[in-house]
């Protein structure tokens, strides 16, 4: 079974700010409630390929996962599957301009 959500929202900021924000595993908490920490785990520039690690407090506990960046293009799209099972699924951001 494949479930697909898309979601766009508006920030009145260039998309290179917004990139950088986004991009920045310390920033993640503040836009996913859930996640309790993130991190780089590997000591590679950020970028395609790089693993991280964060937790997300689900139903009272806390679960430790890894991502593993799978798409990375500066300050235009991050994609990242989950490190720890592929089936999991994939996730994508994409910054653009308003038109």
């Amino acid at each position: 079974m494949t479930i697909r959500i898309d979601a766009t929202i508006w920030i009145d900021r260039p998309p290179s700010v917004v990139f950088a924000f986004m991009s920045d595993p310390a920033n993640w908490p503040a836009y996913t409630p859930a996640l309790v920490s993130a991190r780089q785990v590997d000591s590679k520039p950020r970028g395609l390929g790089s693993v991280f690690e964060f937790t997300i407090a689900f139903l009272g506990s806390t679960v430790d996962m890894h991502t593993e960046w799978t798409r990375y293009e500066q300050d235009v799209a991050i994609g990242f599957r989950n490190a720890d099972d592929a089936k999991v699924g994939t996730v994508s951001l994409t910054t653009c301009t308003a038109d």
